[in-house]
């Protein structure tokens, strides 16, 4: 029998106990969070995501069990039943929590590969897929690494999770940044972000676009004293690359990478970092300009 209590605490038990001790779960040790879809046995040691959950009692992958909790509502459908037990004026259908992600895989390996990226970039920047239609879902978290929604895209389509999702007071991957750390490159995408890390270069955020807010800014100070600008190489990028150097150079280092670095390129017009090798993205990060001389060579 499942019960759930007043934290959201659903028990009971444990379906892996005879796989792992060798007997049945006599006494509930068995718990699922109903907020954020993880579960955890405290006498056999089970534990993980919703979507491990489901995977495990009917005993498919993890795409499949994905799919099948689609199909019957995901998870918040156990939390619109859950709402029917809490003040008419908490609205838990519409809660953000990491159970949100519990639909989503790891990016398949064609995904991988058309892109450039490593599966370990990927798992340390959060980035995760939706098979059915074939989307990148990249995590949008505060400054605190709690989770405030996510973007879905592809080649034909970009939507936020929730809708009007604000991005302006944080950076995509700001949590893999070490206080302290001698520069900090930020880039527009946050697939560029995991495209550089795919690449071995290090301390890598993106800022949702070209526009780099002052909130966005003062992150960074925070954690370093060297900002590089690789935005893309386009008029909005050159713009706002320019805008940000401008209000900041008196207060953090900042320098930009120059296109015209790149080798075997006679025109780099239009060139974002997700366009780029390993071996240029290594180069260009390593030949930047100071923001003093922006003005005089990037054009």
């Amino acid at each position: 029998m499942l019960r759930v209590d007043d934290s959201g605490e659903a028990t009971c038990r444990c379906p892996a106990h005879m796989e792992f001790l060798g007997r049945e779960d006599r006494h509930p040790s068995f718990s699922v969070n109903i907020g954020s879809g993880l579960f955890a046995c405290f006498s056999c040691g089970f534990k993980g995501t919703f979507g491990d959950l489901v995977a495990y009692v009917l005993k498919v992958d993890r795409a499949e069990a994905v799919s099948w909790i689609r199909a019957r509502g995901t998870i918040r459908q156990v939390e619109r039943l859950m709402a029917k037990k809490t003040p008419a004026t908490i609205d838990t259908t519409q809660q953000i929590n990491e159970a949100s992600l519990a639909l989503y895989i790891p990016p398949p390996r064609e995904a991988l590969d058309d892109r450039n990226l490593t599966a370990k970039a990927c798992a340390s920047y959060g980035v995760l897929w939706e098979p059915t239609e074939e989307l990148w879902i990249t995590p949008v978290r505060d400054e605190n690494d709690v989770l405030l929604g996510w973007q879905e895209k592809n080649a034909r389509y970009f939507r936020n999770r929730p809708k009007g999702l604000k991005k302006s007071h944080t950076l995509f991957g700001l949590h893999t940044i070490t206080y302290g750390c001698s520069r900090i490159i930020v880039v527009e995408s946050p697939l560029d972000a995991v495209r550089l890390a795919s690449a071995g270069i290090e301390n890598v955020v993106a800022s949702y676009g070209a526009s780099i807010s002052d909130a966005q800014m003062q992150l960074m100070l925070e954690r370093t004293q060297h900002v590089v600008l690789f935005l893309d190489n386009d008029g909005p990028g050159r713009q706002y690359r320019d805008k940000a150097a401008a209000a900041w150079r008196h207060r953090i280092g900042i320098s930009s990478v120059d296109y015209r670095n790149l080798l075997d390129c006679d025109d780099p017009e239009g060139l974002d970092p997700g366009d780029l090798s390993d071996a240029e993205l290594i180069r260009l990060t390593d030949l930047t300009v100071p923001a003093s001389l922006m003005p005089y060579l990037l054009r």
